[in-house]
């Protein structure tokens, strides 16, 4: 039963439309009003003195105002019911009208009569607090879902409020110009197979219509789905048991409480898996099509290239249909003047009709901000939960499910010396795996089949280049090497930091040699060898994207820069951003330290990545 409430102002900086609602009343009751009024609803939390509640509204217009008297009269008392609303309810809703009906940006006759009742704002500290604090799984929903008085969830409703358009200054991830092959008429084509499903399908099985979307639409906006990466194979730990509990609760209530829900975390924290395995485990109760799972890349360029192709409409209605949007790595959302509003308008529509976004992020929600300026819309609104680096335990644990599903054995001594001791990144080591399994196919017919973990040795070496540099007898031989190929279907280039186009050819024949050497069959068409400045702080990922795409190769190879450089120093991140971009785009990638340019495993892994 709710007692009494009362709705207060109270902005930050980035929402001037945020506000207080204080509540007296039951737990079961609290969770019923967040259901009722869904993704604008913040985690209750517990105050003291007259009210024994908080929520925090992202807005509250007329339309939610006119909800919230619904819901709080419904769970008032009889005697509670005659009674007027508090007395400084009246204020809040004449102050809310207006900013809906006034196109004017400024506001000065807001403030003005927010001062009455206006408490406090916070300390910045507080705030800063607030944003970032990992929200708990709520213990107490499963039993308020089951009160028998609790409607079912409410049907979307259209919003016709006029938006006033953004004029923010393009700051934060720029566009950097990727181009991508032509493909007009594939898009255009898929004209048929859009038409919205009827509202009764609701099937775990995904149907022939969304076969077609995901044939159609995948190379530019939908990922290809994944089974292995489900709940099931993923290893809860105290390492991710917050973004655990997040996840379940938005499979038992998408759009409801934790929405938007953003995961963030360094590479190999299981980020994509989670993607995954959220869309596996609503697919059942919502349909596959109601779920739409991509990357920021893919659904940015997939946006960029409707607007120019004049179909933007259609992808409107692809999102329409769809209940969830999954955008794994929406730090590498690419914007331009006309895909920005667009996207904002996606995303914005999926808030107000109370539909579950969920984004993952390489980057924590403070270095997010520049994005949300230059987007115009605020990722970080929801709930932020991290993902952690696991313990060697629960590493051992998750490997040892990864070979299981491969069905790899390797001995503990080796697994431990490869991959456990230094926590190598979950990524790469599952790419490592594979990696094996398919060095395993060319082996077969070697005079004695190595083992996986020998395979694994041929991979990795002795675990760290070995710095070593050609020497002009090895230029010698590279200089007079021509590749020659009747292959003219796999065509591959090469990028080099600048002036390193001698170690570029080194590269080339060397990769030949050692093909030869260990029997893999290679046939390809050589197309170009490009530099990049090591010194550049940010855009050579995109330039590789661009010339790749460009150039329309199969694969690439990437020569590291030295450590002394920029980019060198940070080797990691540049080759996983470049992997993230050349893989959105479809483009292989194999990829060369510097200090590696003559150690024979980095030439084998370079090889069971391309062929």
């Amino acid at each position: 039963m709710i007692r009494k409430w009362d709705i207060r102002p109270d902005p930050t900086a980035k929402n001037k439309d945020r506000h207080k609602l204080l509540i007296k009343g039951e737990m079961k009751d609290i969770f019923y009003i967040v259901k009722k009024l869904g993704g604008v609803c913040s985690r209750p939390e517990k105050s003291k003195g007259d009210f024994n509640f908080t929520i925090y509204l992202s807005r509250a217009d007329t339309k939610i105002m006119g909800k919230l008297k619904e819901v709080t009269k419904e769970l008032s008392s009889p005697e509670s019911a005659k009674r007027k609303g508090p007395a400084s309810f009246e204020e809040p809703k004449i102050h809310l009208q207006k900013p809906v009906v006034e196109k004017p940006v400024e506001k000065p006759a807001a403030p003005a009569e927010q001062k009455p009742t206006k408490p406090p704002i916070k300390k910045e500290e507080e705030k800063e607090a607030e944003k970032t604090q990992i929200p708990p799984f709520p213990k107490k929903e499963k039993e308020a879902e089951k009160e028998p008085a609790m409607p079912a969830r409410q049907k979307e409703e259209k919003i016709a409020e006029t938006k006033e358009e953004r004029k923010e200054p393009d700051v934060g991830m720029p566009s950097m110009g990727v181009s991508v092959p032509s493909v007009s008429s594939r898009i255009k084509r898929e004209e048929p197979s859009k038409e919205k499903p009827p509202e009764t399908e609701k099937s775990s099985d995904v149907d022939e219509k969304i076969k077609n979307r995901l044939l159609k639409t995948k190379w530019a906006l939908e990922l290809p789905l994944n089974p292995m990466l489900n709940f099931e194979n993923l290893v809860a730990g105290s390492h991710n048991r917050f973004a655990h509990a997040a996840a379940m609760a938005v499979v038992d209530n998408p759009g409801m409480m934790y929405n938007p829900l953003l995961i963030f975390g360094v590479p190999g924290t299981g980020k994509t898996h989670f993607s995954y395995a959220l869309l596996y485990a609503m697919a059942p109760g919502l349909g596959y099509d109601k779920i739409f799972i991509t990357d920021g890349l893919k659904f940015s360029k997939g946006v960029d290239i409707a607007i120019k192709e004049g179909f933007a409409n259609k992808i409107e209605k692809i999102f329409e249909a769809v209940q969830v949007l999954i955008i794994d790595d929406i730090h590498l959302v690419l914007l331009s003047e006309k895909s920005k509003k667009l996207i904002c308008k996606i995303l914005d529509s999926f808030m107000q009709s109370n539909k579950q976004l969920i984004f993952t992020s390489l980057f924590t929600p403070k270095a997010l901000e520049g994005l949300e300026d230059n987007l115009g819309f605020q990722i970080t609104q929801g709930w932020m939960v991290d993902l952690k680096v696991p313990s060697k335990e629960n590493y051992r644990e998750i490997i040892g499910k990864m070979m299981g599903n491969m069905q790899i054995e390797i001995e503990d001594e080796k697994l431990n010396f490869f991959f456990v001791n230094n926590l190598m990144p979950l990524g790469e080591a599952e790419r490592i795996l594979w990696r094996v399994k398919k060095l395993e196919k060319f082996m077969v017919n070697a005079a004695s089949s190595p083992s996986h973990g020998e395979l694994l040795e041929m991979l990795l070496g002795g675990g760290k280049p070995s710095g070593e540099m050609p020497g002009e007898e090895d230029y010698e031989k590279s200089e007079s090497f021509r590749f020659e190929s009747t292959n003219k279907w796999f065509k591959w280039g090469i990028f080099c930091p600048k002036n390193e186009k001698r170690n570029a050819r080194w590269v080339i024949y060397n990769l030949h040699e050692t093909a030869k050497e260990i029997g893999v069959p290679v046939d390809w068409q050589q197309v170009f060898i490009e530099e990049y400045d090591s010194d550049q702080t940010f855009g050579v990922p995109f330039k590789i994207g661009d010339i790749s795409t460009q150039r329309k190769v199969n694969g690439v190879i990437v020569l590291g820069s030295q450590s002394t450089t920029v980019l060198g120093s940070n080797d990691e991140e540049f080759r996983h951003l470049t992997g993230k971009i050349l893989d959105s785009f479809l483009v292989k990638m194999g990829w060369i330290k510097f200090a590696q340019l003559k150690d024979r495993d980095a030439y084998i892994r370079v090889l069971m990545e391309l062929i």
